[in-house]
C-alpha cells in the first residue's frame, strides 16, 4: 500500500507503470531474459490489470549483439504495454564534455538517429515509446566544478532542445511510436547541503542529500538544481508542447515510474 495514502498500489492513480528494471541486459543469456521479461510482467499484469508495464531497457546500446537485446522481441508480448529507450551521449563516447564543440554536432546526429531507430521499430510492432533517460552534464570545458550550479549549461541546453524539440514534433505525428520523455535528473536544492558526507563529483554515502544521480555514479553528474533557471524554463516549454491537454503546471500531476526491487 502507498505509505502516505494507504491506497493500495493496483488502485493507486499516482502510479503510471511498472518497470522490470532499470536497464536490464540479457548478455550471454538471451533467452532466459526474454523469458524472465514474459512471466515478470505477466505476473504484474494478473496482481495489477489497472496499470501499465513496460521493461525499462536502454533501447540497442551501442553494442546490442554483446548486451543481448533484440529490442522487438523483448518487446513484443502484449503484458508489456510501451518501450522505453535512453540515450547517454557521453557514457556512450559519443560527446567529450571537454571538446563540446568539435564532439556536439556528432552526439546530435547519433541521438537523432537513435530516437528514429526505436521509434520506428516500436511502430512496428504497434507499441508507443517513451524516451526515458537522457541528460548531460554541465559545461567541462570551463574549468569550474561540472557538478556544482556554479558552472554553465549551454551545452546541456542545447542538447535538451534539440531533443525535447524532436520528442514534440514525433509526439504529434499520429504515425510516430513517441509519446513522450523524461529527463535526467532533478537534483533540486541538494548542492546546499554539502558537507563533510557529500563531495560534488563524489559517491553517494548513507546520509548524504540525493542530487539525482544513482548511488555508484559521480554525484551531481546530471544533475538539474533548482538555479538552472534556463533549464527549467526549457523543461516548462517543452511540456506544455508534448502534454495533449495542457493545463497550469501548478495543476499537472506527474506520474511516478517505479523499480520493482
Amino acid at each position: 500500500n502507498n505509505s502516505l495514502t494507504g491506497v493500495p498500489y493496483a488502485e493507486d492513480p499516482t502510479i503510471m507503470s511498472w518497470e522490470l528494471a532499470n536497464e536490464p541486459r540479457g548478455m550471454r543469456f538471451f533467452d532466459d531474459f526474454f523469458a524472465w521479461v514474459k512471466s515478470t510482467s505477466a505476473l504484474i499484469k494478473s496482481l495489477d490489470p489497472n496499470h501499465l508495464v513496460t521493461i525499462g531497457l536502454e533501447g540497442d546500446t551501442i553494442d546490442p549483439k554483446y548486451n543481448g537485446i533484440d529490442f522487438e522481441k523483448l518487446n513484443s508480448p502484449k503484458t508489456i504495454d510501451y518501450t522505453t529507450i535512453h540515450i547517454w551521449v557521453e557514457n556512450w563516447k559519443w560527446y567529450d564534455p571537454y571538446r563540446p564543440e568539435a564532439t556536439y554536432p556528432f552526439a546530435k546526429e547519433k541521438s537523432l538517429e537513435y530516437l528514429q531507430s526505436h521509434a520506428s521499430r516500436s511502430r512496428k510492432i504497434g507499441k508507443p515509446m517513451v524516451l526515458e533517460e537522457f541528460g548531460m552534464a554541465r559545461d567541462s570545458d570551463t574549468g569550474r566544478d561540472r557538478y556544482l550550479p556554479s558552472t554553465p549549461v549551454t551545452w546541456r541546453d542545447h542538447f535538451f532542445d534539440n531533443m525535447l524539440s524532436w520528442v514534440c514534433l514525433l509526439g504529434r505525428d499520429p504515425n510516430s511510436a513517441v509519446v513522450g520523455a523524461n529527463l535526467w535528473a532533478y537534483g533540486g536544492d541538494a548542492y546546499k547541503v554539502v558537507n563533510s558526507l557529500w563531495t560534488p563529483g563524489g559517491l553517494w554515502k548513507p546520509g548524504n542529500a540525493f542530487t539525482g544521480d544513482p548511488p555508484h555514479e559521480a554525484q551531481g553528474w546530471y544533475s538539474i538544481y533548482s538555479e538552472d533557471k534556463s533549464t527549467l524554463e526549457l523543461i516548462q516549454k517543452y511540456e506544455e508542447c508534448i502534454s495533449p491537454n495542457p493545463s497550469p503546471p501548478s495543476l499537472q500531476v506527474r506520474a511516478t515510474v517505479m523499480d520493482l526491487p
